[in-house]
């Protein structure tokens, strides 16, 4: 298996010309470390989703390129606060650089408001068909702010998300469907994701 590839990498501001890895809980416990020295640090929680959250429970698990993350706070979120906008913009930034210049690995990062963060599969008993009944997927949305409007890699757009609304200079709002297609996939086929694993809690840090 692949463990590492060149890529040229620009998503939003944020852009990377090296060879990236496959991210490993040692590669993401040198991401949190450094995390944990920023000022902003004790203001936010992360919530990993995903792949990686199987990687780091020692579940089931599947190769994957890169870390889905989720940035998120306790305290009331207005979009009309330009500064509190802009500090998530510059906290998703040093997120997803940090991830990508000095831990060598691609971090999937975006904001969303505490109470839709947990989305989690909800996954029926049904033997999906053609079509899967209405019940078989509880189908939600995720209202995220994100410092892109799409993800390029090799200069071809690999990122699908829906238009947003620009709420500061380099932070749209958008709406965003839980679970994604290949999450339907992946869980219908026998490859379960574990609950999101919050780093904080995880690392004893809290």
């Amino acid at each position: 298996m692949i463990e590492s590839k060149r890529f040229e990498m620009r998503i939003g501001p944020v852009y990377y010309n090296d060879i990236v890895y496959r991210p490993t809980i040692e590669r993401f416990k040198n991401w949190f470390d450094i995390m944990s020295t920023r000022p902003w640090f004790d203001r936010y929680d992360f919530w990993v989703e995903g792949s990686f959250a199987n990687n780091l429970t020692f579940k089931s698990k599947w190769p994957t390129w890169d870390v889905d993350c989720t940035l998120t706070c306790y305290d009331e979120i207005f979009y009309n606060d330009i500064n509190r906008m802009n500090e998530i913009r510059d906290v998703l930034i040093d997120m997803s650089n940090t991830a990508l210049h000095e831990c060598n690995f691609y971090m999937d990062t975006y904001f969303t408001k505490f109470e839709n963060n947990i989305a989690t599969l909800a996954v029926g008993e049904s033997i999906w068909g053609d079509n899967p009944p209405e019940d078989f997927i509880e189908w939600k949305r995720k209202h995220i702010l994100s410092y892109a409007e799409q993800v390029y890699r090799n200069g071809v757009q690999v990122s699908n998300w829906p238009k947003g609304e620009l709420v500061t200079n380099g932070l749209w709002k958008r709406d965003i469907n839980f679970p994604s297609p290949k999450q339907v996939v992946r869980e219908v086929t026998g490859r379960t994701y574990v609950a999101p694993v919050n780093p904080k809690e995880y690392y004893g840090t809290r």
